[in-house]
């Protein structure tokens, strides 16, 4: 294979081509890119109120008032996750940087170094949706010894939690009735009770409807939307136009299509990130139950030689979330572009994420 000084070699060089499309798919509605909130470091800390739902009781007239305690404050810490990575411009490039002569192979070496960079930047762009999409689907993070996301707690070293409580999933304390597999079963009656149950939780309606690929073909043959369809013609034609969707207002929720979901692991292997049978749901996203955290670190405001010796603080400052910088090594010479990450997906409210297999 030749090496980056061969192909400079000829002057004659094409356009590049991308033979695999760059990034994996984002389905999730933009809302969870704009909740941010910067935190200094990796850890911080947020409280939670309990609203008041219960009455006052009766008392005679002139009677002395009863005293009622107020309801809990509790508080919740987070340890943010980190992510780093460099890749390595090596002396063959930074020649052709240095050549003077040579204009077109200036170029090339500027348009290779751009494109490590913006495919490492990339990285760390898909981890991100990774981790939003597995914080919906699993309600947890798993990590095995590399730092690698897993999609189960087999094999992890690290985890990170949401405690999403075991009547939100699966069945869903039987509000998912029977299998919605079978055209018999009562999906209709089934998001009803998933609506009750989510007010009387927590007081939010559900309103997003994260759903596999399974899930509209047994909503379009079902008997219960038979008379549904009826009188709502447009989406009987909408499901009927778009095979594999659900239309947005169907039953007034917004729904969100997430069976195309992946990542590819360090091994190349494409893993799905989305169940034909799962749907998951939530209220409105707001900072009440979400927040993408981003910690900070200090890092170089310019590249410098790696030496080992103390950093002078000058020249460096505080960034959060993806950050990026570059340093040069000495033996042998190079150039490290390094990029990282502590940002974090957090579902802050366990209680107002459902994750339910409809086909148990």
């Amino acid at each position: 294979m030749a090496n980056i000084a061969d192909i400079f070699s000829f002057r004659n060089i094409s356009t590049a081509i991308e033979s695999v499309k760059t990034g994996i798919p984002d389905r999730l509605p933009s809302v969870f890119n704009t909740i941010t909130e910067k935190v200094f470091g990796n850890e911080t800390t947020y409280h939670k109120f309990f609203g008041q739902r219960k009455l006052v009781q009766r008392t005679e007239y002139g009677a002395p008032s009863k005293g009622y305690s107020q309801n809990p404050v509790t508080q919740q810490p987070v340890i943010l996750t980190s992510f780093n990575a460099h890749v390595t411009v090596e002396q063959e490039l930074l020649l052709r940087l240095r050549n003077v002569n040579d204009l077109m192979a200036q170029q090339k070496a500027m348009d290779f170094i751009e494109r490590k960079a913006r495919e490492l930047k990339t990285r760390f762009e898909n981890n991100r949706i990774a981790h939003k999409i597995q914080m919906l689907r699993k309600g947890a993070y798993w990590y095995d010894s590399s730092g690698n996301l897993l999609q189960s707690s087999s094999g992890a070293v690290a985890t990170v939690d949401f405690g999403v409580p075991a009547g939100n999933q699966g069945q869903v304390s039987s509000c998912i009735s029977a299998t919605w597999a079978t055209t018999s079963t009562n999906i209709y009656g089934d998001i009803i009770a998933l609506d009750k149950k989510a007010i009387q939780a927590t007081g939010r309606p559900l309103k997003h409807f994260f759903y596999g690929n399974a899930i509209p073909t047994y909503i379009y043959k079902n008997d219960s939307f038979k008379h549904y369809f009826q009188f709502n013609p447009q989406y009987f034609q909408a499901f009927a136009n778009k095979p594999g969707y659900i239309p947005d207002g169907f039953m007034g929720k917004t729904w969100h299509h997430m069976g195309d979901v992946f990542f590819e692991n360090e091994s190349g292997t494409v893993v799905q990130g989305w169940d034909d049978d799962i749907l998951a749901m939530t209220p409105e996203i707001d900072s009440d139950v979400y927040t993408m955290f981003e910690g900070s670190k200090i890092v170089p405001t310019g590249m410098g030689v790696q030496t080992g010796e103390t950093v002078n603080l000058g020249n460096t400052e505080l960034v959060h979330g993806i950050h990026g910088y570059s340093v040069m090594t000495v033996d042998p010479i190079q150039v490290k572009l390094i990029i990282g990450d502590e940002g974090m997906p957090v579902w802050k409210n366990a209680a107002d994420l459902y994750i339910a297999d409809v086909v148990p």
